[in-house]
């Protein structure tokens, strides 16, 4: 049982990943992936970006939300699968 719920939270953080890697590329392919992937994605980034400012860097800007919602999975997939390891 552990097993599943830790590969569904790692393909849940590969696929936030492909997501980020298609916002960054222009290709057509790319934007059909992000479009698809934005509705997995987009209810949970929305409440961070509202929380947690990107970052200026001169003139270009740096959204953090994707970086904080990859370690909250983290955080709650090592909570998860510990309670499922419980004796």
């Amino acid at each position: 049982m552990t097993t599943i719920i830790y590969l569904l939270f790692n393909v849940y953080a590969v696929g936030l990943l492909v997501y980020v890697v298609c916002s960054w590329v222009t290709h057509p392919k790319a934007t059909d992936t992000k479009h698809w992937l934005q509705k997995w994605y987009e209810p949970l980034l929305k409440p961070i970006q509202s929380i947690v400012p990107s970052v200026k860097m001169g003139t270009n800007s740096i959204d953090l939300s994707p970086v904080l919602l990859f370690l909250a999975i983290l955080l709650l997939r090592s909570l998860v699968v510990s309670l499922f390891t419980l004796p």
